[in-house]
């Protein structure tokens, strides 16, 4: 996983950087892509603590990733309960076909699709999304947006109609 301070210029430099990709590329990633997540589909938990420890050098099981129940009660009481509402509305305003967006005040930003939330864990408090406790951070925003293949869809059909329009200028 990449942590990126966002400030005006890393936000310039992520979008030049995305907009230097050409989608002719698209097909030498997929293959990876479509590897890893048929792995976490069929070895779930493994596979994530496998990839954590090779991409982001840190190991993790299910023995030091569950969230305890002192964990949570020190958590609540540094959230305004103002945010704790909007979370649990926004749980029980999402479906499978939606992804969550989880943005702390230091900038660091989570995306998490709904689907790959397992049901029992969507229920229960032992899922640790962000660590807030590093820096004294606190979470900013929430909120539902379009799931990755939604947007992916619709990043396609606008590319091809802006082609298709830009064809009838020219």
């Amino acid at each position: 996983m990449r942590k990126v301070k966002l400030t005006a210029q890393t936000k310039k430099n992520i979008l030049q950087d995305l907009l230097k990709r050409s989608p002719n590329q698209y097909p030498e990633y997929e293959a990876t892509v479509k590897e890893i997540l048929d792995n976490v589909r069929t070895n779930g938990d493994k596979a994530v603590f496998d990839y954590t420890k090779k991409f982001d050098k840190a190991d993790i099981n299910a023995g030091n990733v569950k969230v305890t129940d002192a964990e949570i009660e020190e958590a609540y009481k540094k959230v305004d309960p103002k945010v704790v509402e909007v979370i649990k509305l926004a749980i029980k305003n999402v479906t499978d076909e939606n992804d969550l967006m989880i943005i702390n005040k230091s900038g660091i930003t989570i995306r998490l699709a709904v689907a790959d939330c397992r049901v029992m864990g969507r229920a229960t408090q032992g899922v640790r999304l962000i660590n807030l406790e590093k820096k004294a951070d606190v979470i900013a925003s929430v909120c539902k947006v379009m799931s990755s293949e939604l947007e992916a869809t619709a990043e396609e059909e606008s590319r091809t109609a802006f082609e298709k329009k830009s064809e009838e200028i020219t």
